[in-house]
C-alpha cells in the first residue's frame, strides 16, 4: 500500500509539472518571466514649418524656425575671437600654427573663463589645437550664441575622455552626432530612429539643420531618461562652427534651461608632431 501511495504521488507530481509546462508554453516568454529587454526607443516625428507634427508624406524642404536660447554668460569671461588657427584675446592675436600655443595658454589661464566666438567659415578641425589647450588648462569654456546676451557652457572631452564617459554604468549617455546629412541622436539603449531607419535621426532639409525636431527629439529622450545628468554633442571634423553653435541651441528647452544638466563637446586632439 505504501508503495502504491508513493507511486501515485509521483504520478501526480509529474502530471502537475506537465500541466505547468504546457501552460507556460501557451504564453509568451515575457508574460511568464517578465520583460527581459527594455522597450526600444520610439521613432521621432518631424516638426513641420508651422510648428506642428509633420505628416509622414509631408515633402516640404523647409524647417520650423526656432528661438535662440542659452545661458547668461559670466561677466568676468575673456572674449576669444577665433579666426581659424589664429586667435585674438584682449586685442592680441596668437597664431597656433607658428608656435604661439604657450603664450596663448598663459593668457587664457590667467582669465580662467573664456567665451569663444568664431568668424565665418571656421571649421571644427581648425580649432583642435585651441580646444586641446583649453581642455588641458581646465578653464571654463563658453561658446557665444547667435544673440548677444546668451552663451553655451561646455565640458570639453577628447576622444579618450568621451570613451570613458560612454563606459560609465549610467542610463542615458545621450549624444548627438552632427554630420553633414543631419543629426544622429544616440543613447546607450540605441538610436532614435527617423523615417529612414538607415539614415540620420533628423536629416537636413533644404540645406538646413532641423533644430526644432532636435529639440523635440531630446525632449522625448528626456522623458525616457529623466535622471540623466548630461549629454554630448559630437560634430564631424569638417563641420563649420556656425552650425555647431546652432546645434548647441537645440539642447535647450527654454532660456537657461537645458534638457540635461551638463553639455559636453567632443573634440579631436591634433596628432603629435
Amino acid at each position: 500500500m505504501a508503495t502504491f501511495k508513493a507511486h501515485a504521488s509521483w504520478v501526480g507530481l509529474c502530471l502537475w509539472g506537465l500541466s505547468a509546462f504546457c501552460f507556460s508554453c501557451s504564453k509568451r516568454p515575457e508574460d511568464v518571466f517578465g520583460t527581459l529587454s527594455p522597450r526600444p526607443l520610439p521613432s521621432i516625428s518631424r516638426v513641420s514649418p508651422s510648428g506642428g507634427i509633420a505628416a509622414p508624406d509631408d515633402l516640404t524642404h523647409r524647417v520650423a524656425e526656432v528661438e535662440v536660447f542659452g545661458d547668461q554668460p559670466p561677466s568676468n569671461a575673456a572674449r576669444v575671437q577665433v579666426h581659424g588657427q589664429r586667435v585674438t584675446v584682449n586685442q592680441r592675436t596668437y597664431d597656433l600654427a607658428v608656435g604661439d600655443a604657450e603664450a596663448l595658454g598663459v593668457e587664457v589661464a590667467k582669465a580662467g573663463v573664456v567665451i569663444l566666438s568664431f568668424d565665418l567659415n571656421v571649421y571644427f578641425a581648425q580649432t583642435a589645437a585651441l580646444l586641446s589647450i583649453l581642455d588641458d588648462l581646465d578653464v571654463d569654456v563658453w561658446v557665444q550664441a547667435a544673440i548677444e546676451h546668451a552663451a553655451y557652457p561646455l565640458i570639453l572631452k577628447d576622444e579618450p575622455g568621451f570613451r570613458k564617459w560612454l563606459d560609465e554604468p549610467r542610463p542615458g549617455k545621450i549624444r548627438v552626432i552632427q554630420r553633414a546629412d543631419g543629426f544622429e541622436v544616440q543613447t546607450n539603449m540605441g538610436k532614435l530612429a527617423g523615417l529612414d531607419r538607415n539614415g540620420p535621426s533628423i536629416p537636413i532639409r533644404g540645406g538646413r539643420f532641423d533644430l526644432a525636431t532636435l529639440r523635440k527629439s531630446l525632449q522625448t529622450v528626456k522623458s525616457r531618461f529623466p535622471d540623466a545628468p548630461d549629454s554630448c554633442l559630437v560634430p564631424s571634423y569638417g563641420m563649420e562652427w556656425r552650425s555647431i553653435a546652432a546645434a548647441l541651441n537645440g539642447f535647450y528647452a527654454a532660456p537657461k534651461q537645458r534638457f540635461f544638466g551638463q553639455l559636453c563637446l567632443v573634440f579631436p586632439r591634433p596628432l603629435p608632431k
